[in-house]
């Protein structure tokens, strides 16, 4: 009997604690987002509807982009046929990373918002160790297996609507 009274006393105490804890279950909207993307297409848009080479990863970059089901992210970019005389950026842009030697990559954390239908990239690492700590906020369409991620930035001093359209490489 004092056993069942022991248990009855710690139950909802138990139950509490565990309510505390971190959660390492995905949410509804990250489920969507996990697999492995391949880039199809990156593309600098100006104010005049024309579209911009970007110099420093080129117009036709290779990529992959990760996203698993405990909110975790990666992503690589780099130049097709990167060389010794890949153009390095001049400009620092607070809502980008930025590459080195014609390559991009980092990992961290993601978050969605979807009524705002925005995705934040929380940098935890990086090949430029200034981007470590910035939050990348991308705009998304996603549509079965196609995400398309659209933000504002500068190319070569001229700003630009940026959009990357991956395809999803594995499905759930």
């Amino acid at each position: 009997m004092k056993v069942n009274s022991i248990l009855f006393v710690f139950t909802p105490w138990l139950v509490a604690c565990n309510n505390l804890l971190p959660s390492n279950k995905p949410t509804t909207d990250n489920v969507s987002f996990v697999g492995t993307w391949k880039l199809h297409s990156r593309i600098d848009i100006d104010s005049n509807q024309s579209v911009l080479s970007e110099p420093t990863l080129g117009s036709d970059p290779i990529s992959i982009l990760m996203y698993d089901e405990f909110g975790n992210m990666s992503v690589q970019i780099m130049k097709r046929n990167r060389n010794d005389s890949v153009i390095q950026p001049q400009e620092k842009i607070s809502n980008n990373s930025q590459a080195f030697n014609g390559y991009d990559a980092y990992f961290g954390t993601f978050e969605i918002d979807s009524t705002q239908q925005q995705i934040t990239h929380a940098i935890q690492g990086s090949i430029n160790p200034e981007d470590v700590g910035k939050k990348l906020k991308r705009n998304f369409i996603l549509k079965g297996d196609t995400l398309r991620l659209s933000f504002s930035t500068v190319n070569s001093g001229v700003p630009v609507k940026r959009t990357l359209t991956f395809i999803r490489q594995n499905s759930r």
